[in-house]
């Protein structure tokens, strides 16, 4: 079994590489400075049952990487992967879920499944600017009563649920997108 981790405190976190995450660890972020990963945040292929929750503000410069089973990403705060957004790193790598809570704040560029069972809930406010890809008949990523998702890239078969209670989908892009 892994250590369980908590940052907490007025004071910044700073990783200047990558932030690696290994098995069956939890990691929660208090800071109320924030957290900022100079390259990748990783869960690595042997983290399968590891969680991350994300309860300040966290700046991930390349990507989020699930390259594990069964992870679990709870955003209550701020995160933002605006490079390479939010990567599963195969289809093997099955299970894996982001959840952005009510209140909370998810600003992403791509989400790319590759072909993975993926779920990503939005109970807060997305700010997507780049595509959905590879995105399976197992995955889904549903807008829940009361959110927000701003979209404005592109890719096919999102595999997107709007139909739970009031919800806003803003899409600002300039053709037209297939959604399922």
């Amino acid at each position: 079994a892994g250590a369980n981790i908590t940052f907490s405190g007025e004071g910044i976190v700073e990783v200047g590489g990558d932030f690696l995450i290994g098995s069956g660890r939890t990691i929660t972020n208090n800071l109320t400075g924030g957290m900022t990963i100079g390259d990748e945040m990783i869960f690595e292929s042997t983290s399968s049952n590891a969680a991350f929750i994300n309860n300040g503000s966290l700046t991930v410069n390349t990507r989020i990487l699930f390259n594990a089973r069964n992870i679990s990403f709870q955003n209550n705060g701020t995160v933002s992967s605006t490079l390479n957004g939010l990567v599963v790193n195969d289809n093997a790598d099955d299970g894996n879920m982001f959840i952005n809570a009510h209140g909370s704040t998810f600003n992403v560029s791509t989400v790319n499944a590759n072909n993975a069972d993926f779920t990503l809930n939005n109970s807060g406010t997305i700010n997507q600017t780049g595509n959905f890809s590879n995105i399976s008949a197992g995955s889904s990523c549903t807008n829940l009563d009361g959110s927000t998702w701003n979209f404005s890239g592109g890719g096919t078969n999102a595999r997107l649920f709007c139909n739970n209670g009031n919800n806003t989908f803003n899409y600002n892009a300039t053709a037209a997108q297939a959604i399922l």
